[in-house]
């Protein structure tokens, strides 16, 4: 187990979300709660994005800069949990795949999964994160792309 997921054990979901974010205030903004973390993914949630964001119903970019936010913390916790000391993760890129389009008028729940990154082999993955509304309906699917570099352990 991992300095981060440890961590996450010992201190539980809310204080480890406190911690989080005192170090990401960015994040703060979004008012996430993490509900589970594990060496091979994360689910945080976040109140509704239109009780974040803007409440002008004619723009949506709070909402996308809201949901974007949430799955960057989403996956990087995950990807901070299942990294072993002997590597390293790096953000390269991400794309953004919508199934809902507007305003959304219910929490989100983002869950990222990280099981298919070989901590052990350097090179390029893709993690999933999927942002789900109330009663699990898709909004969007998120995929982070990372770079993994890994050392011999000392």
């Amino acid at each position: 187990m991992n300095q981060t997921l440890a961590r996450f054990h010992i201190e539980g979901a809310a204080k480890f979300t406190e911690t989080i974010l005192a170090l990401t205030p960015f994040f703060k903004s979004l008012r996430p709660a993490l509900r589970s973390l594990s060496s091979t993914g994360a689910e945080v949630v976040m109140p509704t994005p239109t009780e974040v964001g803007a409440k002008d119903p004619q723009h949506h970019t709070a909402d996308d800069a809201a949901l974007g936010g949430l799955a960057l913390l989403t996956g990087g916790l995950a990807l901070d949990a299942g990294a072993p000391p002997s590597a390293r993760w790096a953000l390269r890129g991400y794309a953004v795949q919508c199934a809902v389009q507007g305003r959304m008028h219910s929490e989100v729940h983002a869950l990222a999964d990280a099981s298919t990154v070989d901590w052990k082999t350097a090179g390029d993955y893709e993690v999933e994160v999927q942002l789900l509304a109330v009663g699990r309906e898709l909004v969007s699917t998120v995929r982070l792309m990372i770079n993994v570099e890994t050392s011999s352990p000392a």
